[in-house]
């Protein structure tokens, strides 16, 4: 920051001693007709330079704090989905050997179960009612 200002100070220093060293009246035809003094003139493009990279490095700078952020976002979200993870992985290792047959067991009997369709039982019980009048 400090490299900035200083540079700053010398280019408005060196920007002051070409103005005093240039009293000349010219005139400037741009949309319009205007008579200045040279370093004037040059000082006036000189600010309107720096002002205009200054916006350019404004907007570049928006755009870049915009794209870190979506970058932190979804890093956020990965680390917790990790993070997740990473508990289920300690729980797992934390487990007894019993506990860990029990939860296999019960993992292989919900898969071995039978899926039941509720339209089936609906055909079984009305077939049970037609058998039993």
């Amino acid at each position: 920051m400090k490299a900035y200002i200083l540079a700053i100070a010398v280019s408005i220093l060196l920007s002051a001693i070409y103005a005093v060293q240039n009293s000349e009246e010219i005139t400037v035809r741009f949309f319009a007709a205007w008579t200045f003094r040279q370093g004037i003139w040059e000082a006036i493009l000189f600010s309107g330079g720096v002002l205009l990279m200054w916006l350019f490095s404004v907007y570049g700078s928006v755009e870049s704090y915009r794209s870190n952020r979506r970058t932190v976002r979804e890093k956020d979200r990965r680390i917790s989905e990790l993070e997740e993870e990473k508990k289920s992985l300690l729980s797992a290792i934390a487990m007894t050997p019993r506990e860990h047959e029990e939860r296999v067991q019960t993992v292989h009997e919900r898969e071995a179960a039978p899926v039941s369709d509720p339209f089936e039982r609906e055909t079984d019980e009305e077939q049970k009612g037609t058998e039993s009048e």
